[in-house]
């Protein structure tokens, strides 16, 4: 069994009931895996944006302390294994393999009876939970899918919980207000374990804290500055140097320092943090890959995460030079909306679809941003690789690229920007971050 292509027949399988039926599919392979979830001592964040964030820079402080850490990620950028992390590496092939041919017979059992699933998440959830007991872990940090109250994350037993945003996504599964999906966001709260909060909207704030409180579960609120270039202040006092200059990473800081001074009371919060963070690398999350001319690729897809590219943008490049952007989105979301400022601030933009299955059509996107009469110059390039070397030619020294709209389309970017796949003129000349 080849693993990629395992997972991605997986993943093509859809769903068999709604997100608020019992996962039986799920529960099912837990208990033929002989429920690990029991045994892993676990870190669970969720929230709207920031997830994967925090937890790869929790990871780098925790590791920074000498403990050996797990994380369950998601989506990836280019391939499978970079949805399990343990001690900063993704899996080995060799070990996701063995996992995933041992679960086999259990899903293709509980695929074949009237079971609910399990999916392909669900599936890669109970590998990681096998591979982190294997490993024997001081601690397995756990991003929460799709919110909280019936994702399949749900099934782990943390010591320490966080939320790290909320804003209106997903309305069709998690509710149509923001109190909605912040109510389903905060069932990562579990009685007598903390709760660490990010920055939320008041009346978000609002239903969390009622939440909790009728949980018993404490609040360990959070804050963060941005002081200038990449410094930031989190929690008033301590002083660190952010991978980039955003306000969200300084969020996502945050709620990290605050995930490890709930963990471990008696850690040097301060010292983890900085050593954590200061050979920290986040892979498509404002990675800047070249400075003449500026290459930045991004997962942004939220109107918070926009805003916050934009920002970045703004510190970074000169109100004449000229960006490009290469835009994939994944699912129906309008993009003229959640990316005015960004859209506003481009010079050209190039429409793609990054992946087959799962991004929406280029041309749908056109028709979108035509009618909402932007103004930059509109082009649609089927094939992401041809489309960022379409917005890397002709770009000067003085001039940014950005590859944004969806992981997806980020981790593309990234692949293709890195090994020169761009085009011939597209990187020689480049300087590296």
């Amino acid at each position: 069994m080849r693993t990629a292509d395992y997972l991605d027949e997986l993943a093509r399988r859809p769903a068999d009931a709604p997100r608020s039926a019992p996962r039986t599919g799920l529960l099912a392979l837990l208990q033929h895996a002989g429920n690990p979830q029991q045994r892993v001592r676990c870190i669970h964040i969720a929230g709207s944006k920031g997830k994967g964030t925090t937890a790869l820079m929790l990871e780098a402080m925790l590791r920074a302390g000498g403990r050996r850490i797990g994380v369950f990620c998601s989506p990836h950028l280019q391939r499978w294994n970079e949805r399990i992390r343990i001690n900063g590496q993704p899996v080995a092939d060799a070990a996701l393999a063995r996992v995933l041919e041992e679960l086999h017979p259990h899903v293709a059992s509980l695929h074949a009876s009237d079971c609910n699933g399990p999916v392909f998440f669900e599936v890669l959830l109970v590998a990681a939970l096998r591979l982190f007991e294997d490993a024997a872990l001081d601690a397995a940090i756990i991003e929460a899918g799709i919110g909280a109250r019936h994702d399949a994350t749900r099934v782990v037993q943390p010591v320490v919980t966080a939320l790290t945003t909320v804003e209106r996504e997903h309305t069709a599964l998690l509710g149509d207000s923001l109190t909605a999906i912040a109510a389903d966001k905060a069932a990562v709260a579990r009685p007598g374990m903390p709760l660490v909060l990010g920055p939320l909207p008041p009346a978000a704030q609002r239903v969390v804290t009622a939440h909790a409180a009728a949980t018993g579960a404490p609040l360990e609120h959070t804050s963060a500055r941005l002081v200038s270039g990449r410094r930031a202040i989190i929690d008033a006092t301590l002083g660190v140097v952010l991978p980039a200059p955003s306000r969200a990473q300084a969020d996502c800081a945050a709620v990290a320092c605050g995930c490890l001074r709930a963990f471990d009371p008696c850690a040097d919060v301060a010292m983890l943090t900085r050593a954590g963070l200061a050979s920290l690398q986040l892979p498509g999350r404002q990675e800047v890959l070249y400075q003449r001319p500026l290459m930045i690729v991004d997962g942004a897809h939220t109107q918070a995460s926009f805003a916050a590219l934009t920002e970045l943008l703004r510190t970074m490049l000169a109100p004449s030079a000229p960006l490009h952007l290469v835009l994939s989105c994944s699912g129906s979301r309008d993009l003229p909306a959640l990316a005015a400022p960004l859209l506003a601030r481009a010079d050209r933009i190039v429409l793609t679809r990054a992946d087959a299955e799962r991004s929406v059509a280029p041309e749908q996107l056109a028709a979108t941003l035509h009618g909402a009469a932007v103004t930059a110059s509109i082009q649609v390039i089927e094939a992401p690789a041809a489309a960022v070397a379409a917005a890397r030619h002709g770009l000067t020294a003085h001039g940014a690229l950005c590859a944004t709209g969806s992981v997806y389309m980020a981790g593309v970017a990234r692949r293709c920007l890195l090994s020169g796949q761009s085009g011939t003129d597209s990187v020689a000349g480049c300087q590296r971050r």
